[in-house]
């Protein structure tokens, strides 16, 4: 049986990072290593933690690993003995984000938020999309707000909540999220199967969510339609332009059959192919198939390379933003906070060696 427990190299991390040529890289690898292990034991590994502070010459990093309120809402709902446990981690949530804003130094620091791609700082100044923020939300008072009221709202989501806590006190918001970017950096230089395989699980990775609830055939329809949507979307970007539905088909029939789309497994496990760890690290996947295995590989290839470079694109924003400002705050989900880690000790000096920014 094989084992896949996390085997450091011979040499230390600190040594082995020293040697690097790209001591970022190699700290984003080996925390991946480490989170991987801690996914698949459930062991919440304390050298890896999803939140921390991190301070150095005058310097401070806060890293805030957050819970997605929508994973917690659908997963109290698939198993109600999570309700107090999701409820928990809720609360934690947004506790962690309003305490993180609210004592920031206002004029010296800079939020940066997972997943707004209109925050893009090489974006003009995005009032507009705060309008719309707003109007999301109507009748909440953001002076003192109150949580239960938030989640009483239709899709809330706490990087909004955020993003709207920061906007009030007149912060500096920024993202390290945009798509564009990161299908451009995903797709160089690779095959055509890659490309093909990447358009489908972009388009495809929030098919649990596309299909919401309802009997099998309101399901199937909403997944689809929630699928051509995100096809009009990605058709924007120039690695995308000539896929389309069918290339789509043509790649998910042989896994999961004729009328794929429709299909919960499909779903189910395209949900489960987001993890960002080599598949013998996700537990949802142990009983698949070898030849199914074989055939959602490439799937798997591409959450783990468009990981990495999320969290490398949080790492240069964050030291970008140090020229700038003395507090630094990435709001990410907190597999992000665990993988980054190791890179913001090794930025901020933490492992012996003066501080990179």
């Amino acid at each position: 049986m094989e084992n896949i427990g996390y085997r450091p190299r011979n040499n230390s991390d600190q040594a082995s990072l020293a040697l690097s040529d790209d001591p970022i890289a190699r700290a984003l690898e080996l925390s991946h290593q480490k989170a991987a292990h801690s996914f698949k034991t459930q062991t919440n590994d304390p050298t890896i933690p999803s939140s921390y502070t991190l301070r150095s010459k005058g310097k401070s990093l806060q890293f805030v690993g957050v819970n997605h309120v929508d994973n917690l809402k659908r997963m109290a709902q698939e198993d109600t003995t999570f309700i107090e446990e999701a409820n928990r981690r809720c609360r934690l949530t947004f506790d962690n984000i309003m305490g993180a804003i609210s004592q920031a130094p206002l004029a010296t620091s800079s939020i940066i938020i997972e997943g707004m791609p209109p925050l893009d700082p090489d974006q003009e100044k995005p009032d507009r999309f705060f309008d719309a923020l707003l109007k999301k939300y109507p009748e909440m008072d953001w002076e003192n707000p109150n949580i239960e009221q938030f989640l009483s709202f239709e899709n809330a989501s706490e990087m909004d909540f955020a993003a709207l806590i920061a906007h009030r006190r007149g912060m500096r918001i920024i993202s390290s999220e945009s798509q564009r970017k990161q299908i451009a950096a995903l797709c160089k230089g690779k095959s055509e199967s890659y490309v093909s395989h990447a358009f489908m699980f972009f388009a495809c990775r929030d098919l649990v969510r596309y299909r919401g609830h309802g009997d099998g055939n309101d399901q199937a329809k909403n997944g689809e339609r929630g699928v051509m949507n995100e096809i009009e979307r990605l058709n924007k970007c120039p690695e995308f332009q000539s896929l389309t539905m069918d290339s789509i088909h043509e790649i998910a029939r042989p896994i999961w059959g004729s009328g794929a789309l429709g299909n919960q497994a499909m779903a189910d496990e395209m949900a489960h192919l987001i993890t960002p760890y080599p598949m013998q690290y996700i537990k949802a996947l142990d009983a698949l198939s070898a030849q199914k295995k074989d055939q959602l590989k490439l799937f798997n290839q591409i959450a783990q390379d468009l990981s990495k470079i999320r969290d490398r694109a949080i790492i240069d924003l964050a030291i970008h933003e140090f020229k700038s400002h003395s507090t630094v705050i990435p709001i990410f989900g907190s597999g992000h906070g665990q993988s980054c880690h190791l890179a913001f000790q090794y930025l901020m000096g933490s492992k012996g060696q003066a501080p990179l920014f």
